[in-house]
Order: C-alpha cells, then sequence, then structure tokens
C-alpha cells in the first residue's frame, strides 16, 4: 500500500506539469510570418561583392554658403532651377554697405581734389601777389637807402638829431630783410608744391581708393551666386534669416545632374577582393526591376568610418569602408534622383581567371 502511494504521487505531479504546458502552448496564439513587401535584389554574379550606392552627381554636391555675415535680403533660385556660373543664388542686406560705400567715394573725391589742387600750383595769381610784395619791399629799400644817403650828404652835424642817422641805418636794414623775404617767398610760390607734401597726399589718395575697394569687393560679396553651371538640389535658406561664415548649414546646394555617379561603400573585410576591371551592376530599391550598369571612374584611396546606414537591422555600423566611384549608364525614361540609395553588386572573378 505505501508502494502504489509513493509511485501515484509522482505520476500526479508529473502529469499535471505536463497539462498545464499544453494548457499554455495551446492558449498561445501562432502569429505566421508576414509576407515580404518586395522582393530584395538579387545579384547576377555568382561570386559577388554587395554594397551600398549613393547617387551623386557628376560633380558631386556644391554646398554654397556665405562669405559674410548677414540678414538674407532675397532667394533668387528653387528646388530644381537650372542656373548658369554667376546667376544670384540669394542677397544678404547691403544698405549699411552701400551707405558706408557712398561716404567712401565721397571722401576719395576729396582726397583727389586736394592732389589736384597740391599739382595746379603755383598759381599766376599767387605769384603775382608774392611779386607784387617783391616790388613793394625793393621800393621801402629804396626809399630808406636814398634817405640814408641825403643825411651822409648833409652831414652828420646838420641832423636834426643825433639819433637821425641810426634809425635811417635801421630802416635800410629792416627794408633789406624785407626784400630777402619777399624773395624767399616768390621762390616758394613758384617752386609749386613740395614732393614730399605730394607724396603724403597721394599716399591719402590711395588710402581712399582702397577703402572703395574693399567695400566695392564686400558689396559684391554679399549678393551670393553660383561658383558653376548645375541644377538646384536644395535651398535651406529664406529670407530674414541670419546666416554666417562657417555654419553647418546647408544653405544652397547645387550639382551637375544630367551625368550621374554612384559612390559604393565596400566593406573593409571585401575590400581585397574588389577588382577595378570587375563588372558592375546597381538595383533600385522598392522592388524595381531596372538593373543599371556602371563604369568605374576611381577608387578613394582612404578606408573611412560608414556613413551611410541603411537602416536595416542586421547592417554593421562599427566598420569602415572603402569607397569605390561608379559612373551610372541610365537608360531612357528612367529616373534617379541624387541623394537615392542602390544596391550595387560588384562580380568576384573565379580564381585563376583573372
Amino acid at each position: 500500500m505505501i508502494k502504489i502511494r509513493f509511485l501515484l504521487i509522482p505520476l500526479l505531479a508529473a502529469s499535471g506539469v505536463g497539462l498545464a504546458v499544453l494548457t499554455v502552448v495551446r492558449q498561445v496564439p501562432s502569429s505566421p510570418l508576414p509576407p515580404m513587401s518586395q522582393e530584395p535584389a538579387k545579384s547576377p554574379f555568382g561570386k559577388r561583392i554587395a554594397g551600398v550606392g549613393l547617387v551623386e552627381p557628376s560633380s558631386d554636391v556644391i554646398s554654397v554658403g556665405s562669405p559674410l555675415a548677414g540678414i538674407v535680403d532675397r532667394v533668387a533660385v528653387v528646388e530644381g532651377q537650372q542656373v548658369r556660373a554667376g546667376d544670384v543664388l540669394f542677397v544678404l542686406d547691403s544698405r549699411q554697405t552701400a551707405a558706408d560705400l557712398a561716404e567712401a567715394k565721397a571722401r576719395l573725391s576729396v582726397e583727389e581734389r586736394r592732389l589736384a589742387a597740391l599739382r595746379s600750383l603755383p598759381h599766376a595769381t599767387a605769384v603775382a601777389m608774392r611779386e607784387a610784395t617783391l616790388a613793394a619791399a625793393n621800393a621801402r629799400l629804396t626809399d630808406a637807402q636814398g634817405r640814408l644817403a641825403r643825411l651822409q650828404e648833409v652831414g652828420p652835424d646838420l641832423a636834426a638829431s643825433r639819433n637821425e642817422q641810426p634809425r635811417l641805418e635801421f630802416d635800410v636794414a629792416s627794408a633789406q630783410a624785407e626784400v630777402r623775404r619777399a624773395e624767399a617767398e616768390l621762390d616758394d610760390v613758384k617752386r609749386g608744391t613740395w614732393p614730399e607734401d605730394l607724396a603724403v597726399q597721394e599716399a591719402q589718395v590711395a588710402a581712399a581708393h582702397s577703402a572703395v575697394g574693399a567695400l566695392q569687393v564686400r558689396l559684391e560679396r554679399e549678393t551670393i551666386r553660383a561658383p558653376r553651371e548645375g541644377t538646384v538640389l536644395a535651398v535651406e535658406v529664406d529670407s530674414g534669416e541670419y546666416v554666417s561664415p562657417g555654419s553647418k548649414m546647408e544653405f544652397v546646394a547645387l550639382g551637375e545632374v544630367t551625368r550621374l555617379n554612384v559612390r559604393v561603400q565596400i566593406d573593409e573585410l571585401d575590400a581585397w577582393r574588389f577588382s577595378p576591371q570587375a563588372k558592375a551592376i546597381a538595383a533600385p530599391r522598392g522592388g524595381a526591376p531596372d538593373r543599371y550598369p556602371l563604369r568605374y571612374t576611381r577608387t578613394v584611396p582612404y578606408v573611412v568610418p560608414k556613413k551611410s546606414i541603411t537602416g536595416e537591422a542586421a547592417e554593421r555600423i562599427d566598420v569602415r569602408v572603402l569607397q569605390v566611384l561608379y559612373e551610372i549608364d541610365i537608360p531612357a525614361g528612367a529616373r534617379l534622383y541624387p541623394g537615392e540609395l542602390l544596391d550595387v553588386f560588384i562580380e568576384v572573378p573565379e580564381a585563376g581567371n583573372g
């Protein structure tokens, strides 16, 4: 009786556990895997290197910034617009620069007139005035010398005063000094501007010219123009916004989109298998059946951390990649856009065939 009890209790316990497991399993709903929205791209090559390709303009993306800080006054382009080299992209508020330029031009005009006045010396009227002053001094000297001579002819004893001769001698000496001063002033007027004074004024004019030129350059730089022909890919600035040099904001992006390139990221683990002569194709994502052949352009000889992230669950992001540029052949009617991601497959030749 005791032995049956020892066997029955473990059997009942095991049966209870099994029944509990069965109940839990039956209550858990079965969720079948959902069907794939689209089939992933498949490689046409037996052995291949797979990579992510980023569509780029053939000119690369040109991020046009501002060389000066200021408020945007006007944006002259929109996305998708074709521009030529030199076309206006956006304009900064240039009212202060225009006012400073007008003031600098006025200052330059004043300095140029001063220089012209110095170069026009001597003036005929100034020379005539100095000549008249010299003639008057000579006349006073002649009068003083005549009075002194008459006194000497009469004799000092007949003079009205013993001080008469010294006074007349002083008048003669004073008149002679006036003549010498008048002669010196006439020579100075006839000489015109001293070379040193002329050089100083010429330097003032040059400085004023430089100030005007600097403001004209600033005014021109406040109008941001397209550096080359291309298509406006993005406009991230608007009227009234403040911009400054060195900003990481992409004010206007340009690119040549008549021809496109694909920048392929090859995992560093596959880099040794890559050959520039190998065939390569690109496949759009989203289930599109198109396949675009690629032509090798160049390899960037520097392995860098991976930047283009696809967001896939199994994607490795802590990896370095080799970047290879291909030119893509786009058939008529097909459309690719800069910034689009493609699946790229590069053939790996069989060993011994290359």
